[in-house]
């Protein structure tokens, strides 16, 4: 269930048009089309001569130029003669759907030209059985069909001086087509009727004569993937370099147009990674394109074809084969698994490359006149509350080369018990392979650059890890004045999150001249990071004493030791 429901997500999202404006369709041209023109591949020539000589019925399948039309036609004696065709004789073109296809429209621009002294013959636009345009008398049309082409005004008369010019008949203008419907072939004939010979002289004429067409196939059989190779290339076991070729066979009824690699890893959105359209280029292996002026217009089989990401594909991808053939149907392989290492992760990169990343800073070295500063990475840095701060780094191949323009991800885990380091997203190394990227206040935060030498490998080539320390920023109020003996209550919050649930322990410190700092007392934090630390003063304590609250680091609060404001209190 799960494999069909990912083959039906991506025939949704990833259908592709056709290559006509209907599904499953596709346009055959032939000669003069528009302001294009196209060599004749698609109309055959049937030369139904009888007893007769088989040249004088003879058609022109050729359109040389945009002014060379292709004609069928019965050729008039020679000067001073006659010529007597029998009973069915024809000249004809026909255009033939492949195997498992119907034409359902055209356009076709042609010429009606008819000219017997005796009004014989007919020239006639066949479209399935029914008659579509017509010259002549066709009496051997289904019953009542030429009477239909008349009042459609497609029927352009009989006996001398018979000349439609230039029109184009298409499905839509033609009552008839559109009552047939669709059709496997078109005919154009020019022919002597059923009932009895056809006697030409010197100066009869009946040619119909083709311009330039449009037919349209419409083709429903999705092509058929015969077969994918497996255990070669970019399906081969282990490891890939990801710019391995699949190979694949398939077939269809009009052709293979396009083939592609899709990428399903996410099936809700997938990405073509790879493709080959034949129509456009580049060939088949057998060094086959499509051809639209032919009926079927691309490759029938492609055999052993092999087909390669541009761009190599990285990492643990869910992949599957799309083949889709001249009228845009389409039918997907099942899907399968690489890993592919991917594109070497930037210039000169690769394993063995060494990176040293830090917080800058500005030491000084030597004696005397020799004494100078320079500038170090340290490993570690600490900020006041509110601040953030910048990290540096190198990177180098190997050989001491820098390894400019690569992808170096930022792994961030608070220093507290029990994080995780998060990708932070990446920074790119400059041309000399340094970076640099700023670090927004916050949290005590271990920091990990790590480098994949190529983009989708698993384990990281090279890391540096940068710690750091934001000071705790302690809220804290107290009183000014408290009496002998009296108590001190002093209460306030920690200002950075997260709290730790079981809360953490603040200690209460008095300055002592000549002693420093003493701890006096202590107090644990609420959820909310609240507290309260009370001192009572002895009987004997009086003037001025100065207090803080300390923080005491705890693994489970990501901030460095920090102490609140000084509080003086008067006692007495």
């Amino acid at each position: 269930m799960a494999r069909r429901a990912l083959l039906a997500a991506v025939l949704g999202a990833c259908a592709l048009a056709p290559a006509t404006a209907h599904a499953g369709s596709y346009d055959v041209y032939s000669c003069k089309v528009g302001s294009a023109f196209y060599g004749n591949n698609a109309w055959v020539g049937a030369n139904n001569a009888g007893a007769g000589d088989p040249a004088f019925t003879a058609p022109d399948a050729t359109c040389a130029n945009a002014a060379d039309p292709l004609v069928a036609l019965m050729r008039p004696a020679a000067a001073g003669a006659t010529v007597a065709y029998g009973a069915s004789v024809s000249s004809a073109l026909h255009i033939d759907a492949p195997a498992n296809t119907r034409i359902t429209d055209f356009a076709l621009t042609l010429r009606h030209w008819f000219s017997t002294p005796s009004n014989v013959g007919f020239n006639l636009l066949q479209f399935g059985s029914k008659g579509v345009s017509l010259a002549g008398s066709w009496d051997s049309n289904p019953a009542g069909d030429q009477a239909a082409i008349n009042a459609e005004k497609h029927w352009y008369g009989a006996g001398a001086a018979v000349d439609s010019g230039l029109v184009t008949i298409t499905k839509a203008d033609s009552p008839q087509a559109q009552r047939q419907g669709s059709a496997t072939s078109i005919f154009l004939y020019a022919g002597c009727s059923a009932a009895g010979t056809c006697t030409f002289d010197q100066n009869s004429i009946d040619q119909l004569q083709l311009f330039g067409s449009r037919v349209t196939i419409q083709d429903d059989l999705p092509p058929d993937i015969t077969a994918v190779q497996a255990g070669v290339g970019l399906l081969a076991p282990g490891v890939r370099s990801g710019a391995e070729p699949i190979t694949f066979s398939a077939s269809d009824n009009s052709g293979i147009r396009r083939a592609e690699i899709v990428d399903v890893t996410n099936a809700a959105d997938p990405a073509v990674v790879a493709s080959e359209d034949y129509n456009t280029g580049p060939n088949t292996n057998a060094g086959t394109l499509c051809d639209y002026t032919r009926p079927r217009p691309c490759p029938a089989d492609v055999k052993n074809e092999t087909i390669a990401a541009p761009t190599p594909i990285a990492g643990h991808r869910t992949l599957l084969l799309r083949v889709t053939d001249a009228g845009g149907e389409t039918v997907v392989s099942p899907p399968f698994s690489v890993q592919a290492r991917g594109p070497l992760n930037g210039s000169n990169g690769g394993d063995g490359a060494r990176l040293i990343a830090g917080f800058p800073a500005k030491v000084f070295r030597g004696k005397g006149k020799k004494r100078h500063a320079v500038f170090v990475l340290r490993s570690s840095h600490t900020v006041s509350y509110g601040k953030g701060a910048t990290v540096r780094g190198t990177l180098k191949a190997a050989d001491g080369q820098p390894v400019g323009g690569a992808d170096v991800r930022i792994l961030v885990r608070e220093a507290r018990l029990g994080a995780q380091y998060v990708d932070r997203g990446g920074v790119t190394t400059g041309p000399d392979g340094r970076l640099i990227f700023p670090v927004p206040a916050g949290s005590s935060r271990v920091l990990r650059l790590a480098y994949r030498a190529y983009l989708g490998d698993d384990a990281y080539a090279a890391r540096s890890t940068a710690t750091l320390n934001t000071r705790a920023r302690i809220s804290v109020r107290g009183p000014k004045q408290v009496r002998r003996r009296g108590v001190a209550k002093f209460s306030g919050r920690l200002v950075g999150r997260p709290f730790p649930p079981r809360g953490i322990t603040v200690d209460l410190q008095i300055f002592q001249p000549g002693v420093g700092w003493r701890v006096f007392g202590n107090a644990r934090t609420r959820k909310s990071g609240t507290f309260t630390v009370r001192y009572h003063f002895q009987r004997a304590s009086q003037g001025r004493f100065t207090f803080r609250i300390r923080l005491r680091p705890n693994d489970a609060y990501p901030y460095s030791r920090g102490v609140s404001r000084r509080m003086r209190v008067r006692v007495g």
